[in-house]
């Protein structure tokens, strides 16, 4: 036995064939990937029992998901399309709700970067200044860890003329 029930509650049948509503946006929505992994299974195609069974999870975890994802407007039932599935989730002259991740999304600042190329210690160092030095508070660089363009080569170039001249000697 499978595990997963004939019916389920705010969704109806698993012999169902659920599809993407295409004027949802999971960006917006803020999906956990869990969520997206399994809202990105919905074709229209596969019946609800076969997609609960395919995405890996605890049949309970997945039958949440897609009542999550229902409940969002995410997926359409058989026959539904997006104007019907607008007019369930808001009715006419109703404020729509804004996500809480959305709106932590968009109250979020860029994070500070330093520059160390103003620190005593590295004023010396070939490519020490520009982006290639520019750190944030995780400790990346400006293009993850990477060296802008020329100051990588120039660096790699200058190695090679220590290491010839050390074995010159």
């Amino acid at each position: 036995m499978s595990g997963v029930p004939t019916e389920i509650a705010d969704v109806g049948s698993t012999a169902q064939k659920l599809s993407q509503n295409p004027g949802f946006d999971p960006l917006r929505a803020g999906l956990s990937t869990e969520d997206y992994f399994v809202w990105s299974r919905f074709d229209g195609a596969t019946s609800l029992k076969d997609l609960l069974l395919m995405t890996g999870f605890p049949v309970e975890h997945a039958i949440a998901i897609v009542k999550k994802l229902r409940g969002l407007g995410a997926v359409l039932l058989p026959g539904e399309n997006p104007a019907t599935m607008a007019a369930k989730a808001a009715p006419a002259g109703a404020p729509r709700a804004s996500s809480p991740a959305v709106s932590k999304i968009a109250r979020r600042e860029p994070e500070p970067r330093v520059d160390v190329a103003g620190d005593a210690a590295h004023q010396d160092r070939p490519g020490a200044r520009g982006a290639a030095h520019q750190v944030g508070p995780g400790g990346h660089g400006a293009a993850r860890g990477h060296r802008a363009a020329g100051a990588g080569a120039r660096s790699r170039q200058q190695r090679a003329d220590r290491r010839d001249a050390a074995h010159a000697r």
